[in-house]
Parts: C-alpha cells; sequence; structure tokens
C-alpha cells in the first residue's frame, strides 16, 4: 500500500514483496504481513530523503503502523545533521524502489540511507 500526504510518500513492507520484486510480479494474493515502511519526506534543511523502519521478525515483533512512521520519519527527518542511516540488505528494493519514486516526485535528488551488504 502506498500513500501520500503533505510531501511525504510512504510506501509499506510486506513479508513477501521480496519476492513480487525479485520476479517482477505486479501483484500477488498472499503478500504477507506488514514487516515495515519506507518513507520520503523534506528533512530539516528542506532536501529529499528517505527514512525506513523494519521489525525484528527474530523477536517475533509485531509491526505497528504509527510507530514505524514515525521512527521512519525520524530517521530522514534526521539526515540533514550528519546521521547516517544503515538499512539491513533484505529491504534494499524497497529503498530503491522509493528512491526512484522520489526523485519523480520531489523533482530532485534525495539523501538515501546506506544498505548493509550482508
Amino acid at each position: 500500500m502506498t500513500t501520500k500526504s503533505n510531501n511525504v510518500l510512504i510506501e509499506y513492507i510486506h513479508e513477501n514483496d521480496r519476492d513480487i520484486f525479485e520476479r517482477r510480479k505486479s501483484y500477488i494474493e498472499n503478500r504477507g504481513p506488514k514487516i515495515g515502511v519506507v518513507v520520503a519526506t523534506l528533512n530539516n534543511k528542506g532536501e529529499p530523503a528517505i527514512g525506513f523502519s523494519k521489525v525484528n521478525l527474530r523477536s517475533k515483533d509485531v509491526f505497528n503502523k504509527e510507530t514505524g512512521i514515525n521512527i521512519a520519519l525520524g530517521r530522514a527527518k534526521k539526515s540533514d545533521s550528519g546521521y547516517k542511516q544503515n538499512a539491513p540488505a533484505n529491504i534494499a528494493f524497497a529503498i530503491e524502489h522509493m528512491a526512484k519514486r522520489a526523485v519523480n516526485y520531489f523533482k530532485r535528488d534525495i539523501i538515501a540511507p546506506k544498505v548493509n551488504k550482508f
């Protein structure tokens, strides 16, 4: 699910979304439960930035939309102060997808989190 509100792009990450992106399918009936969110917004300097939030599946956390969006927005807003985000490799596809959307939406380059390669 994707929403747009007040210069914020929001995209939820579902458990099976990685498979959808890898196979380039536009729709799979069972996307699984939501496990995270990626947002694009303007940081404190007015630059477009991306933030993310993902549950810890190993500890059986449950995704909460409001908490996830707040964490992701906080990370995006902090990007102007030299804060370096390190995103997990298993959500790299979602960050790359949001980066492409954000460039089109904001019409300028964005600040994206570094993706860990492990």
